[in-house]
């Protein structure tokens, strides 16, 4: 049994990844929260990885460390969906709130996590909001919360809109090698590749270094663009260094994120 795990308030909750003994649902008549029995958080005295279930070991294959106080997962609220785990939950991650739907699922031999569908397009829901439930059918999303007291139910729009921002926040250093993570380095270069880009499409890069604040490189608007390069920094300055590199990419108008690089150089080291 394999589960991915969040730890907060010093324990864990373990998500069970029941992935493969269930079909996905076929038509809207079927029931597709029916999962295998559920699992139980554990209490504070009992340590989430290494636990027994059914005479199987848990592994843990990943762990995002939330908020204290603040982490939410309404156990109850899952569909398994073209074989993916979803479920829905609100997370403190890097002193922002992540909130919505969730996945977990097999691809190409790993297992990866997902964050699907937010709860209410950019808007972000606060640590003291709620996140109920959800329903998924076919393309639609519902999904149930609470924003300043006020409850609220979320749909997924039955026409074409591309108004919502699409982010994606990279691994720290991606694919630097093993060796290089822990050099100090100098950010070179960077590129973002894409689909043609549609008239009312928009897309802009943003770094950080070492857990600092985000810096744009760019904002790309022109119609018809394929890769945007960039040496330097939206406002003219020259890239940071340090240790650790992350990047966001945001897009929006229907935008198609195809591929991202970044060049650097290592720096001298005593070591």
């Amino acid at each position: 049994m394999r589960v991915m795990k969040v730890t907060l308030e010093g324990h864990a909750w373990e998500i069970a990844a029941f992935l493969g003994r269930q079909p996905a649902p076929k038509s809207f008549g079927e029931d597709p929260t029916v999962l295998p029995p559920p699992l139980v958080p554990p209490p504070p005295s009992q340590p989430g990885p290494g636990r027994y279930l059914n005479g199987t070991r848990f592994e843990t294959i990943q762990e995002l460390r939330g908020g204290n106080n603040t982490t939410q997962i309404p156990i109850r609220s899952k569909q398994v969906i073209d074989h993916r785990l979803h479920f829905a939950m609100l997370v403190e991650l890097n002193g922002e709130v992540r909130d919505g739907v969730w996945s977990i699922g097999i691809s190409e031999g790993k297992f990866v996590l997902t964050h699907e569908r937010t709860s209410n397009n950019d808007t972000q829901l606060a640590t003291g909001d709620t996140i109920n439930s959800f329903f998924i059918i076919d393309d639609y999303t519902l999904i149930s919360y609470i924003d300043s007291g006020t409850e609220a139910i979320s749909k997924t729009n039955n026409s074409e809109s591309y108004t919502a921002t699409a982010i994606y926040e990279s691994v720290i250093n991606p694919d630097v090698p093993f060796d290089a993570r822990r050099r100090e380095k100098m950010l070179m270069g960077v590129y973002v590749a894409y689909e043609p880009l549609p008239a009312n499409g928009q897309v802009v890069l943003k770094y950080r270094v070492d857990g600092g604040s985000w810096v744009t490189v760019f904002t790309e608007t022109t119609d018809g663009v394929l890769v945007t390069e960039s040496n330097s920094a939206a406002d003219g300055d020259t890239f940071e260094q340090g240790y650790e590199f992350e990047y966001r990419i945001e897009s929006t108008g229907g935008a198609e994120i195809t591929e991202f690089g970044a060049n650097y150089e290592l720096l001298e080291s005593t070591v």
